[in-house]
Parts: structure tokens; sequence; C-alpha cells
């Protein structure tokens, strides 16, 4: 996937699973991720980037609940793997959210998101690929999964604080 890629408000940038809701919350963590990205590369102060970094991982930790909800109850056969690759890379966010401050070298940061950046969309587009098959032979259930935990998420602030920064950024472009 090119890093050219194109930040549209109504249309995704990744379709990978089958499943809508999935496929909304890829592209909000890919469209914040890139923003910071393009914040840390234009020079904009860092003292959004703490708070940008905490959306990020809540959302990533929310998704990452999503998928493995839907499927624990198809019972995908990959869970296990699937659920450690989740664990590594919060894991690995975590640890590089943790140590970011104001006095944070802008190269460092760069470098790490960017890193982020790969590793999220090589799971995308490596892992969650592996799941879609899996989801067409039991679409009905996936999506009724899919759905009852987005409707029983939607109005928590984990995701109503990517939702709403995603619609920020997106009104920027």
């Amino acid at each position: 996937m090119s890093s050219e890629l194109k930040i549209q408000k109504k249309s995704t940038t990744l379709e990978s699973t089958g499943l809508p809701l999935i496929d909304l919350d890829h592209n909000r963590l890919i469209i914040l991720l890139k923003y910071i990205i393009e914040s840390l590369k234009k020079e904009k102060e860092l003292k959004i980037i703490p708070e940008l970094a905490k959306y990020l991982e809540d959302g990533l930790e929310m998704h990452f609940l999503h998928e493995e909800e839907i499927m624990k109850t198809i019972q995908y056969l990959g869970y296990r793997h699937h659920s450690n690759e989740h664990l590594k890379i919060l894991n690995h966010c975590r640890k590089f959210f943790y140590h970011i401050n104001l006095k944070s070298c802008r190269q460092y940061l760069l470098e790490n998101f960017l890193n982020i950046y790969e590793k999220l969309e090589f799971h995308i587009l490596h892992e969650d690929l592996k799941l879609k098959s899996f989801v067409e032979v039991q679409a009905t259930t996936a999506e009724r999964v899919s759905n009852n935990f987005y409707i029983k998420f939607q109005n928590k602030n984990k995701m109503k604080n990517l939702k709403n920064i995603c619609e920020v950024i997106c009104k920027k472009k």
C-alpha cells in the first residue's frame, strides 16, 4: 500500500475482512496514524502527539477486542496466533507511547510511528486477509457479532474519541 494513499472522508481506504465495521476501524486507525506522521513531517508542535498517541492506543485496543470477539464466536482456527499478533502490536505501541513527551526527538517519533504504521498495515493486509475467507463462510454470525460489539461499545469514550478525532482530521483535509 502506498504511503501516498489519499484519505477520503466517505470511502474506505482498506477493505480486507468483509466486515464493514472492522474495515471502518482499520480506516480510522490508518487515518489517525497518517495524520500523526504528517504532523511530525510538517514539524507541527509536539504537544499534540502524546494525546494523539493515546487515541491511537485506545483505538487499537478496542479494535483488537472487536476482531477477537468475532474470531472467538466463529471459532476462527487462527485465533490464538492472531490475538498474539494483536498483543505484540499493542505492547510495542505502549512501550513507545509511554516515553513520548515534549522533549522527544522528532525524528525518533517519526521513525517509530512509521514503524507502527508498517506493522499495522502488514497485519491488516496479511493477518486480517486470512480471516476474510473464514468470515465469508459464517457471514451472518460474524456480522451479527460485529454489530453487537459496535452497538455495545460505540458510546464508550475510546470509540467516541477515535471517531471524533478522525472526523476532525478528515475535515482538515
